[in-house]
C-alpha cells in the first residue's frame, strides 16, 4: 500500500470512476458532467446537472499493537442542478444515482484502496453553495478506510 496521500488520490480516482459510470447509462435517472473539485461558480440555467467530488480531510487511527494503523479520508460530493422548472427533482435523482453508482461499486473502490471498508453518509442542501451557484445543490460524504502496514 502506497503512502496515505497517494492511496487518497487513488480513492479519489476510484470514486470518479465510479460516478463516470452514470454518464448515459440506461439504468440511471440522470446523465450528469462529473468533476473533481468544488462547486464554485454560477451555474448556467439550463446546464443540466453536475457532480463534483472532492477530497475533504485525512485522519490516522493508530492500532494498540503498533503492527499498522488505519488510514482514514472523507470525501465530499455535490449534486448540482441548473434546471429552473424543477431542480429539486432532478437534483434529488441525481442524489439516488450517485448513491446507486457508488453502493454498487464498494467492492471496487475498496479494491482501489480502501481495504478496510467505505461508507457512503447522508445527504443534506447545502445551501452555501446554492447561493454560490444559483442552483439546487445536495452534498454527501464518503468516508474511506484503508490498512497501512508499518513492517513493510
Amino acid at each position: 500500500m502506497g503512502a496515505p496521500a497517494v492511496s487518497a488520490e487513488l480513492m479519489l480516482d476510484a470514486i470518479k470512476a465510479r460516478l463516470d459510470l452514470i454518464v448515459g447509462a440506461p439504468d440511471f435517472n440522470t446523465s450528469p458532467t462529473v468533476a473533481i473539485g468544488v462547486p464554485r461558480d454560477a451555474i448556467a440555467e439550463g446546464a443540466g446537472e453536475l457532480v463534483f467530488v472532492t477530497h475533504s480531510s485525512s485522519e490516522t487511527i493508530f492500532d494498540a499493537t503498533g503492527t499498522h494503523h488505519t488510514e482514514r479520508a472523507i470525501y465530499f460530493l455535490w449534486c448540482v442542478s441548473g434546471n429552473a422548472a424543477d431542480s429539486y427533482r432532478k437534483a434529488l435523482r441525481l442524489v439516488r444515482d450517485v448513491q446507486k453508482a457508488l453502493r454498487s461499486g464498494f467492492g471496487a473502490l475498496e479494491v482501489a484502496a480502501a481495504n478496510a471498508g467505505v461508507a457512503l453518509g447522508g445527504y443534506v442542501r447545502d445551501h452555501e453553495a446554492e447561493e454560490k451557484t444559483g442552483a439546487t445543490v445536495y452534498a454527501l460524504t464518503l468516508t474511506a478506510d484503508w490498512v497501512v502496514d508499518l513492517n513493510s
